[in-house]
């Protein structure tokens, strides 16, 4: 037991000796520029605002069984401010119209 807490307070300390001259070279990002043009052809507006959070999409795929046994697989793609019950909202529409109402098959 004696070499145990002594095994786990040299750990402790080697750790945090380790971390405490830890550097991380971290280069900034390229700012985005976005130009906006209007009707005249003189009036240019270049703004340098963040706008990676706009442009991401995210992909999800839902599958559904029909009552033939059959599986049906929907991919499903929107914006990063989507829910996920929003998308699967979508999927399931689509999946509602390709089903035949009378056997419960996919078509």
């Amino acid at each position: 037991m004696k070499k145990l807490f002594l095994s786990l307070l040299c750990s402790a300390i080697g750790i945090s000796a380790f971390a405490k001259d830890l550097k991380i070279n971290v280069k900034p990002a390229a700012p985005a520029v976005v130009a906006k043009s209007s009707a005249n052809v003189n009036d240019v507006q270049v703004s340098t605002e963040r706008q990676a959070n706009d442009m991401f999409r995210r992909q999800m795929a839902f599958g559904f069984r029909d009552s033939c046994g059959k599986v049906m697989i929907v991919y499903v793609s929107g914006g990063n401010s989507l829910s996920d019950v929003t998308l699967w909202n979508a999927a399931a529409d689509y999946a509602e119209s390709q089903m035949n109402m009378v056997t419960g098959c996919f078509i």
